[in-house]
């Protein structure tokens, strides 16, 4: 069963409520920013690890400027697509959660709250190699404020760099059965 805090109530709460409805996640980024790009990463594994559950899931976008722009940058980082969040109410949906970054605004319901992102870099993030940002904010917990500088992209690149050596190194090897004791 997963469980998430409600950044509103401090409570923990079912994601996935008991009667296996449709759950709509709604990812809420204030803008085209690092902190907008941590909002849209969060609401995107959310989806998936409820998914994983057999949770029937609903992505929306609820943004109310730049949604081409966010939606190119979400794209960027490996992110799925999400719907348009305009007029999605109504749906008959089991539980609604929202993502949103961690000054707690947003609309009434289960929040899921992210700590702000500093870019210390120069240049923007969609400048920056994508995966190694993806990895940069995924190696923090999402309640922890991260500093994204030219050492955590660093960082990021070189574990990237090692992960990606491993599997080819796996894909040279010719596989065995699987022991019977296994």
């Amino acid at each position: 069963m997963l469980r998430i805090t409600d950044a509103r109530t401090g409570e923990l709460v079912d994601a996935a409520p008991a009667r296996r409805g449709l759950t709509r996640v709604e990812a809420h980024p204030r803008g085209l920013d690092p902190t907008g790009l941590r909002v849209l990463l969060a609401a995107d594994l959310l989806v998936r690890a409820l998914e994983l559950g057999g949770t029937p899931v609903w992505a929306l976008l609820a943004a109310e400027r730049q949604r081409a722009e966010l939606r190119a940058a979400a794209d960027a980082l490996g992110i799925r697509p999400f719907e348009d969040g305009e007029g999605a109410a109504g749906l008959g949906e089991a539980q609604v959660l929202h993502v949103v970054d961690d000054d707690g605004a947003g609309p009434d319901g289960v929040r899921v709250a992210v700590a702000p992102v500093t870019w210390s870099v120069p240049g923007t993030p969609d400048e920056a190699d994508q995966a190694a940002l993806r990895l940069a904010l995924l190696t923090h917990p999402r309640l922890a404020p991260v500093v994204i500088d030219a050492g955590a992209l660093e960082r990021a690149a070189d574990t990237l760099g090692r992960w990606r050596s491993a599997v080819a190194d796996w894909a040279r090897r010719p596989s065995r059965p699987v022991p019977d004791e296994v």
